[in-house]
């Protein structure tokens, strides 16, 4: 994660409230946070459970978190232009 991008539980709550997807690490374990009504849920690789926002903030008033990017903005146009050009050449 970009320590530049990091915020607070303060700003997770009103990036939550705007329906974003976060993402937390800690002890290099990745949990996920997305508002689903009025409650949380968090999912990680080995659970999914859900928080009220007052769970929430207690639980993770010392974390960080970060946006979790849309996926056509992780894709690379030009690689993908590239990959899909290779077919055409066989």
């Amino acid at each position: 994660m970009d320590e530049k991008k990091l915020f607070n539980v303060d700003q997770a709550i009103k990036y939550l409230d705007n329906t974003y997807v976060l993402a937390s690490v800690a002890d290099r374990h990745v949990s996920y946070f997305v508002k689903k009504g009025n409650r949380i849920v968090v999912s990680d690789e080995n659970s999914r459970f859900t928080l009220s926002i007052e769970e929430f903030l207690a639980l993770y008033s010392e974390a960080k978190f970060s946006l979790i990017e849309e996926e056509d903005e992780l894709v690379d146009p030009k690689k993908d232009e590239e990959y899909y050009s290779w077919g055409k050449k066989m």
